[in-house]
């Protein structure tokens, strides 16, 4: 659009000189193109407008804008057949997102078949970097005995996805959302092995999140991290599991006054490497704070 100081302005017809005039236009343009924000513009398209930023959104916004539970399941289906590509997609990923949200939980079963139709799907999905975020919405949304057979396999590989950049992701939804039996099998394996977890960057995250379920586990895995060498200072350096070390201490100061002051002894004798990493200095910060509301 031009504007008021654009040299070329004057070879403008005198109508669109008009800032006003050329704005009116340009909006025009863009509903001729992208059509009445709602489910008819999308219907019939869905496929296609999903693997673009704008198409997305459209869809996205056709999804939460159906009145019916048939609407939003005729636009969904337009989706069968190319849920692998859509999950792997930057923008499709984000209208099966919105389909397992507001769709009823036998309607997105398509969605479980098709990744469950690749071998190892569910791992790979848990894997990719947006088809991890498939595979949390459906943990977070199906009933447990919609997904069995998926939480199945992924348990299977529970040690090794909790260790990935983003299938660590998944396992905490596991542990939030899955079976008390499938809760359990990852804390007794994340009790196991505290160091393990502890020192991996991405493993620290569900170690985090197993601490924050709280419970005589979250608390056994806390003490368990001050007993352990270096641990607390290894995972206040790391990018997931530096979040958790504020509730830590928080939890080890209600429930064992001699754990939390060992801890804080540990992080103030690992300054140095602290000072070192970006999220140790966020763990530096936060001791700064403690130290101060306790002088």
């Amino acid at each position: 659009v031009a504007s008021e100081e654009c040299p070329w302005k004057a070879f403008l017809p005198a109508a669109f000189r008009d800032p006003a005039v050329r704005l009116q236009l340009v909006a025009r343009a863009r509903a001729d193109a992208v059509g009445p924000l709602g489910e008819a513009s999308a219907a019939g398209r869905v496929w296609q407008l999903s693997r673009d930023a704008a198409g997305c959104r459209l869809v996205q916004s056709a999804l939460d804008n159906a009145t019916t539970d048939r609407e939003r399941e005729a636009l969904a289906s337009e989706l069968q057949g190319h849920v692998w590509e859509a999950l792997q997609c930057p923008h499709a990923n984000h209208v099966l997102q919105k389909a397992v949200g507001v769709l009823r939980a036998e309607a997105v079963q398509f969605i479980i078949d098709e990744i469950a139709a690749h071998a190892g799907g569910a791992v790979q999905a848990s894997r990719h970097k947006y088809g991890c975020r498939v595979v949390q919405r459906l943990i977070e949304y199906c009933p447990p005995s919609q997904i069995c057979d998926m939480a199945g396999v992924l348990m299977k590989e529970m040690k090794v996805i909790a260790r990935h950049p983003y299938g660590n992701y998944v396992v905490q939804k596991l542990l939030l959302h899955g079976t008390q039996e499938q809760r359990g099998l990852i804390l007794a394996a994340v009790h196991a092995d505290v160091p393990g977890f502890a020192a991996d960057a991405n493993a620290s995250a569900v170690l985090g999140a197993a601490v924050e379920l709280g419970g005589e586990v979250g608390q056994e895995l806390a003490t368990s991290l001050v007993e352990g060498d270096g641990l607390l200072v290894s995972m206040s350096c790391s990018r997931l599991g530096h979040t958790s070390i504020e509730h830590i201490l928080e939890l080890l100061e209600e429930v064992s006054p001699k754990h939390h002051l060992e801890a804080l002894r540990q992080l103030t004798a690992g300054a140095e490497t602290l000072g070192a990493s970006r999220f140790g200095r966020h763990i530096l910060d936060t001791l700064s704070i403690a130290y101060a509301a306790s002088s």
